[in-house]
């Protein structure tokens, strides 16, 4: 349910329990529909450069404005 909710509205990373916001495989399908969910993204995949690869290909530079955030 939480995989749908997040392909729908990849905002929603906002209001998941840190246990999703934690989780790669929920981050990423949030990231894939939205980029800017970045800003949502648990504390413990931040600094991935995986995680941050994915949000620069789905909102391109756009994305640099959070990852200096997390720096």
């Amino acid at each position: 349910m939480v995989k749908l909710a997040l392909q729908q509205n990849p905002l929603a990373l906002e209001f998941a329990s840190d246990k999703c916001r934690n989780d790669p495989e929920l981050v990423n399908i949030a990231l894939q529909n939205n980029g800017n969910a970045l800003r949502y993204v648990g504390d413990s995949l931040q600094n991935k450069p995986e995680i941050i690869k994915v949000a620069i290909d789905s909102i391109g530079p756009v994305a640099v404005r959070y990852i200096q955030q997390f720096s």
